[in-house]
């Protein structure tokens, strides 16, 4: 043995010092290694060692500290369509010149419709890009074949694609009603199924058919309107058919209403007129939905209810109104639906007995049934109907555009109250009711 200095040595035998061959570079090569040395005084060579590693680094983010990321919502899409098909019932087995109409509810700007006269089809029969709405793709379709045929339109607004469809029934079937195929949300999507529950027969469960009018509801000029009553729901209760009542054309020249229906009093006058609604889109305006009245001066002679339905640009009487009271003289004619404004025709000049027909030509005894029609015209937008007590009685203002919002959405059939707010008589209360009441706001009747 030997001393050691300052005891860093390791105490053991003397050995000779052997030349350490270099060490190879580690498999890390961003460690260095150290060179053995000898130790002082001959001693022992020491452990070569490596450093440790330096602690690591972090790499500074501009801009502060990472964003956190989040998942983008999906839109939701508020769009949606009610498609009806005009006329969409025949007795016979087939059925030319269909319309269709799709109302869209929701979103905004300008719509690009679809139309589809087969539902299975991959080609569609009309294309259109337009701000109108309802829109109504005229005498698109024709069927044959009898039985049950499904039109479709398709729909794109405010990047919404939605679709719509109705049922067209020939040979005689019962007419089932429209399915709404609204948003993608399910909560919203509204049904309504014609089929009886249970399988009941509704033949079983209801009166007979009653006549309601030519050209009633959704029907041709041609046809007959025929509801009944039934006492299980989900029945049929109306329907077009063909009759020879509606088939004859009122003349100009006043006739005897001697056998005419319905049968007058003795000496009553009848009068047959046309006025303008240019808000409602219906093939008809049912009687008591309908309201004349017959004035001489500042007072009220007469009340009548007629229907109405469409004649193109105008809404005719589906028959004469016979004003019992009535005399030989002039009056003023006073018109009213229930969600339009009241408008007064003045010097139309009624003879007892006699059918006064203001549809055909201009007869002078028309008076302003013929020289207004085209500049009094009945405006929608007013919910209070015939209620003169209401307040807003023939006037639209913010109360009748409350009414819609009450009721928006919302088909007449599945909510009858809602038909106050039916500015345009197609079955629901939707944005172009709210668009008649926002255009005619402020408007007041005669």
């Amino acid at each position: 043995g030997y001393s050691c200095p300052a005891g860093n040595c390791i105490i053991g035998p003397t050995r000779t010092p052997t030349k350490v061959p270099p060490t190879k570079t580690p498999t890390k090569p961003l460690l260095p290694t150290r060179t053995p040395t000898k130790p002082p005084g001959g001693g022992a060579t020491s452990t070569p060692t490596s450093p440790p590693p330096p602690p690591p680094t972090s790499t500074p983010i501009l801009g502060g500290p990472s964003p956190t990321r989040t998942r983008t919502p999906t839109p939701v899409c508020n769009v949606s369509v009610l498609l009806t098909a005009i006329p969409n019932q025949s007795t016979s087995s087939s059925l030319s010149n269909v319309d269709l109409k799709a109302a869209v509810s929701g979103g905004s700007g300008s719509i690009r419709y679809r139309f589809f006269c087969n539902s299975s089809s991959t080609t569609w029969n009309r294309e259109v890009s337009t701000s109108t709405n309802p829109y109504t793709a005229v005498d698109l379709c024709s069927y044959s074949g009898g039985g049950y045929k499904t039109a479709l339109v398709s729909v794109l607004r405010s990047n919404c694609t939605i679709t719509g469809t109705t049922t067209i029934s020939l040979g005689g079937l019962p007419s089932p009603t429209n399915t709404r195929i609204p948003t993608r949300t399910p909560t919203l999507r509204l049904t309504r199924t014609p089929t009886p529950p249970g399988g009941t027969t509704c033949t079983t469960a209801c009166t007979g058919w009653q006549d309601s009018g030519c050209a009633g509801g959704n029907c041709g000029n041609l046809q007959m309107y025929q509801t009944r009553s039934c006492s299980i729901s989900g029945c049929i209760t109306t329907r077009c058919t063909s009759s020879t009542q509606c088939s004859t054309v009122p003349t100009r020249t006043p006739t005897p209403f001697i056998g005419s229906s319905p049968t007058p009093g003795q000496g009553a006058a009848g009068l047959i007129f046309m006025v303008r609604l240019p808000d409602v889109s219906a093939g008809s305006i049912q009687a008591s939905d309908v309201q004349i009245e017959l004035r001489n001066g500042g007072n009220l002679v007469e009340t009548a209810n007629v229907e109405l339905f469409n004649n193109g640009t105008y809404y005719q009487t589906a028959n004469a109104i016979f004003f019992n009271s009535a005399l030989n003289q002039s009056y003023t004619v006073f018109v009213k639906t229930s969600i339009s404004l009241g408008r007064a025709f003045a010097g139309v000049s009624l003879s007892q007995s006699q059918i006064l027909d203001c549809t055909v030509g201009s007869d002078p005894a028309c008076g302003g049934l013929t020289s207004q029609i085209d500049s009094k015209v009945l405006e929608s937008g007013d919910s209070d109907g015939f209620n003169t007590n209401s307040g807003s009685y023939n006037r639209i203002d913010s109360a009748d555009l409350q009414v819609v919002s009450t009721y928006f959405n919302i088909f007449v059939a599945d909510q009858p109250a809602a038909a106050v707010a039916d500015y345009n008589y197609d079955g629901i209360v939707d944005i172009s009711d709210l668009d008649i009441v926002g255009k005619n706001h402020g408007l007041q009747g005669d």
